[in-house]
Order: C-alpha cells, then sequence, then structure tokens
C-alpha cells in the first residue's frame, strides 16, 4: 500500500467512524483533514513516512474541553478554520474512552485488519516505555483545563 492510499484509508475510516456512530457527515475540502462544514474541523491527520515504516496519524476532536486550547492557535496554517469537536455537532456527551474501540474497529474494517489491544505487560521494551509514560502522566498532576486558568 502506498503513502497516499494509507492516508485515504485513514480519512475513510474516520469518515465512516462519524456517520456510522454519530450520524456525523463531513464535507469535502482542499485541506487534509475532515470538516464538518468549510470552516470547521473536527480531525486532521499529520503521518510521517520513513524506511516504510509510519509514525503520527489521526486527531479527533471528541470533546468540547480543548477548543478553547485550539482557538488560541492557527491550525495548519488555516486562519478562517475554527476546531469543531463530535460533542457540540451532535449536542450530545461523547466520552473519549467509548469512541476510542469504535474508531480502532472502523480502522480495523478499512485496511483489512484484526485489531486486538496490546497487552503492555508483555510487550517487552514497547510495554516498559508506556508504563514509563503513564507513570510521568499520573506524577505530573492535573493539567490546566482552559488557557484562562493558566498562571500569568
Amino acid at each position: 500500500m502506498g503513502t497516499r492510499d494509507y492516508i485515504c484509508r485513514m480519512q475513510r475510516a474516520m469518515q465512516a467512524y462519524l456517520a456510522g456512530e454519530h450520524g456525523l457527515r463531513t464535507v469535502p475540502s482542499e485541506h487534509t483533514g475532515l470538516f464538518l462544514d468549510a470552516t470547521t474541523k473536527v480531525a486532521s491527520i499529520g503521518v510521517q513516512v520513513r524506511h516504510g515504516l509510519t509514525t503520527h496519524g489521526f486527531a479527533m476532536n471528541v470533546t468540547k474541553e480543548p477548543l478553547a486550547w485550539f482557538d488560541r492557535v492557527v491550525a495548519c496554517g488555516l486562519a478562517d478554520v475554527k476546531a469543531g469537536c463530535i460533542e457540540l455537532a451532535t449536542g450530545k456527551a461523547v466520552h473519549v474512552d467509548d469512541v476510542a474501540e469504535s474508531i480502532i474497529a472502523a480502522f480495523g474494517t478499512m485496511y483489512g485488519r484484526d485489531m486486538e489491544r496490546l497487552k503492555v505487560e508483555s510487550a517487552g521494551e514497547v510495554g516498559e516505555v508506556i508504563v514509563a509514560l503513564e507513570e510521568e502522566a499520573l506524577a505530573a498532576g492535573d493539567w490546566p483545563k482552559s488557557p484562562a486558568t493558566l498562571p500569568p
């Protein structure tokens, strides 16, 4: 599979997820990512390919919590575009944990793969890194929920 096909499948998997699980339709755009309308972006794609291996992937805005942060940046150089999210688009409470299983299933279907949960305790060096990162995040404590809560 080439890079272009990989990215197109990624976008189609996210579109299928949004339509199937939330009844949301995206609109075509000349920009990469998924747009709910010409100026509201709900998902971004950022892929790096090096030596045939991909890193990065996608980000989908699920809840409205991070939108105040996104309002402070010009994402992808698109000054007239704002971040949207599933929660606001549907008018229903949505949680990241609920989205994860379904979006993973959509990817498995799109790429023709069986998706399996990583067993961190038996994942060797990768598992050790994941555990260390999770411990570091927990030790860092709560993070500011909005830019307004940042110290001056």
